[in-house]
């Protein structure tokens, strides 16, 4: 499956407060209460920034920096660098020319980003899952790699041992579904596999895919934003960004590793239906493909 993910527009905050020269007062109480040094002019095309230094309101154009597209990806690698050097970390929206509203790195918190995030997390441990299956780790290979931890990590010896009995006790089941994403990511890079790794990826990029499943899972705070306890809307908080970037980057690997042994197979599976259709009359060739088409 592809990666899912929203463009800007579906976290843009459309209901904008404007600047209004007759109630430049709370304009500025807001400013000084948030961090924030500017409000959006009413057509959109330019703002004003409150300078503390000689206390009046300036007004300016919109730099390039604070311009973004609507149809611009949420996360788009050039989203990190607008939100770091955009004034108040504050960008503004528009679509074909008309201005939208603003987005801050604040609006991440919006129920549709972790909806999109738990997708992926949601199909990148299946995918991981069924690499490792394609790759011929099974039940005998955990139990190994269990016993290898419970020497290896002795401060951790008690968890890994009780992981080691899970498998051993539920048989039935596919093994790789007893264990969650981080246990599955630390496989794949343990020494345990003395040659090629199974799948290709280092510790801190597990930990940072890690951390996110958890934030996301969880439904925790991305931004670390709260009315009761202090924040700097002017500070961007960048690591909740570099993480989704970082899960991305690796979920389209895996994605390519998967697509690859599918390839592979290609052949077999074809022959397979080759075989099948050269057994039936033309009417229920016919049939199968109409059905075929019609459900697909």
């Amino acid at each position: 499956m592809d990666w899912t993910e929203n463009n800007i527009l579906a976290i843009t905050t459309r209901s904008v407060f404007f600047f209004d020269e007759e109630f430049k007062s709370p304009c500025e109480r807001i400013c000084k209460q948030l961090n924030i040094d500017l409000f959006p002019d009413y057509d959109g095309k330019s703002y004003r920034s409150f300078d503390l230094e000689k206390n009046r309101w300036v007004q300016k154009d919109l730099s390039d920096i604070q311009r973004i597209e609507g149809s611009t990806l949420m996360f788009a690698s050039e989203i990190i660098k607008s939100f770091e050097e955009a004034p108040s970390n504050i960008l503004f929206v528009f679509d074909r020319g008309h201005f939208k509203g603003l987005v801050h790195f604040t609006d991440y918190r919006r129920k549709i980003v972790y909806e999109d995030l738990y997708k992926n997390l949601f199909e990148f441990e299946n995918n991981l899952r069924q690499l490792l299956t394609i790759r011929g780790f099974g039940r005998e290979a955990l139990i190994k790699y269990f016993e290898y931890k419970t020497q290896k990590c002795k401060q951790h010896a008690d968890r890994y041992n009780k992981l080691k009995l899970k498998i051993e006790r539920e048989q039935n089941n596919n093994p790789m579904e007893l264990l969650f994403t981080k246990d599955l990511l630390e496989f794949c890079y343990s020494s345990f596999h003395k040659t090629e790794k199974p799948f290709n990826i280092v510790h801190c990029n597990k930990e940072a895919i890690s951390q996110l499943r958890n934030i996301i899972m969880h439904n925790k705070d991305n931004v670390g934003l709260s009315s009761t306890m202090p924040h700097d809307l002017g500070k961007f908080k960048d690591k909740f960004f570099h993480q989704v970037q970082v899960f991305r980057e690796t979920f389209n690997i895996l994605n390519m590793e998967i697509e690859k042994h599918e390839v592979e197979e290609r052949p077999n599976l074809n022959r397979m239906w080759l075989q099948h259709f050269k057994k039936l009359s033309d009417d229920a060739l016919k049939s199968l493909f109409f059905d075929y088409q019609k459900h697909r």
